[in-house]
């Protein structure tokens, strides 16, 4: 988005105005950091979050309820008591944003995460976006840039007894040129 001000630096004096849908005016604070200025044209600057969950938030394919445990006493950790399959978590990452680098926590090794992505119009036919070791983070992406139009994404984690899962995240960009 560009924006087009001739007296660009009056305006990082005030407050942001803008024009509601409704037809009102709302206002706001910003940075003068969120911004790139050049030649009298403003851009939102490029910006790195994070999307994150703990080990909790991971659902094993079975669910009988002995088998794994959500212990709150330390911390929402997802704890393998007697499962041998695969927990998953869905991602929700802003449309547009392009995916840079992911990790899932836990205290096994050998064993990779994955990170997917699946048409949703499909039953089948997922996509690899990212997989490395537990505790790794994988920054070569496939497809990194979220389309939730056509798209969900997910982790996957193969687990066996005694397994721990600690939690996942996800490092992202978006671009608003």
């Amino acid at each position: 988005m560009a924006l087009d001000i001739p007296n660009f630096k009056e305006i990082f004096k005030q407050r942001d105005v803008r024009e509601t849908a409704a037809g009102g005016i709302s206002q706001t604070n910003f940075n003068a950091d969120d911004f790139l200025v050049s030649s009298g044209v403003v851009n939102l600057k490029n910006k790195t979050s994070y999307w994150s969950c703990p080990g909790c938030s991971f659902i094993p394919e079975e669910t009988d309820v002995n088998d794994v445990q959500i212990d709150a006493n330390q911390f929402g950790i997802l704890h393998n008591i007697n499962f041998n399959g695969i927990c998953s978590v869905g991602v929700n990452l802003p449309q547009g944003a392009v995916v840079t680098k992911a990790i899932v926590y836990g205290n096994f090794v050998g064993t990779n995460w994955n990170l997917f992505r699946k048409h949703l119009s499909e039953q089948d036919g997922t996509e690899l976006m990212a997989t490395a070791a537990i505790a790794s983070d994988d920054s070569t992406i496939t497809g990194g840039t979220v389309d939730n139009d056509f798209y969900c994404y997910f982790f996957d984690v193969p687990t066996v007894a005694g397994n721990q899962i600690y939690g996942a995240k996800v490092e992202y960009t978006t671009d608003y040129d």
